[in-house]
């Protein structure tokens, strides 16, 4: 089955992806290993891959069906679709606290955000913050890129920007929905030379790095870095322009860039 998902990826035939993924996922007689597998990844390209339409309800149906089967990271995206697409934190609680109590380390990780921001559990920042590195020691790159953004902002813990930088270069390298924020956020740091410098070059890497994973604020940034141009970046208001309709919701800058290119044309004659 992976030899043919990677042939495919390399086509960059989606459809066909979702097509052969369905087969093994709807085929009652096959090992329950690669069903577990193919619901596992079928319900990840429904719930965050920027290539085919996001579908929930699927992407859910689809992990509970290879959770049931023994996948343990199909509970971590279950309980994510409880907390953050349903608002169903008792449901969510349930799922994380059983994986957190296997030592799973995305449970854990989800566990300690939701600790941190009192989602379904009493708020206490400093044991989220707790579970939050003790699942980074564990691996989750989740983990990294949360942690990430808590040393770039000093949220929960004091601000240090080297480690931050340390922390997301750790989480955009996965195939997860973390990567897109890490990236999002290196992409940040070089835009502000928050402890490195001031580059748009590298700025606008990063988040064209996230945007390809569909982040629409990484859509954003790009608009702005080209309309404003410098530090290494020829300004480019039609690119800016096409950015921000790319974000779908900066129609503000889009209506002041519209008059401004047509402003352009009437003066050029």
């Amino acid at each position: 089955l992976k030899v043919y998902i990677e042939f495919f990826e390399y086509l960059g035939n989606y459809s066909l992806i979702v097509d052969t993924y369905k087969a093994f996922a709807e085929d009652s007689g096959i090992d329950d290993e690669t069903l577990s597998y193919a619901s596992l990844e079928l319900g990840k390209l429904y719930y965050f891959s920027p290539y085919i339409n996001s579908d929930i309800d699927n992407a859910q149906t689809l992990f509970k069906r290879a959770a049931e089967h023994g996948s343990e990271e199909a509970k971590y995206y279950l309980a994510r679709i409880y907390l953050y697409e349903r608002n169903d934190r008792p449901e969510a609680l349930k799922v994380v606290e059983e994986l957190h109590k296997a030592g799973n380390a995305s449970g854990t990780y989800l566990l300690g955000k939701m600790a941190f921001n009192g989602w379904g559990v009493e708020k206490n920042e400093a044991y989220g913050i707790e579970l939050i590195q003790l699942a980074a020691q564990q691996g989750s790159t989740h983990a990294f890129a949360q942690l990430g953004w808590h040393y770039m902002n000093g949220v929960g813990v004091e601000q240090n920007y080297e480690v931050a930088k340390e922390f997301l270069e750790k989480a955009v390298s996965s195939d997860g929905l973390e990567a897109k924020y890490a990236q999002f956020n290196l992409g940040w740091m070089h835009y502000n030379g928050l402890g490195v410098s001031k580059d748009y070059q590298k700025a606008m890497t990063w988040f064209k790095r996230s945007e390809a994973r569909g982040f629409k604020d990484a859509s954003s940034m790009l608009g702005k870095i080209y309309e404003e141009g410098g530090y290494g970046l020829n300004k480019d208001i039609e690119l800016a322009l096409n950015y921000y309709r790319e974000s779908d919701k900066n129609w503000g800058d889009v209506s002041r860039l519209d008059t401004l290119i047509e402003k352009e044309k009437i003066e050029d004659g």
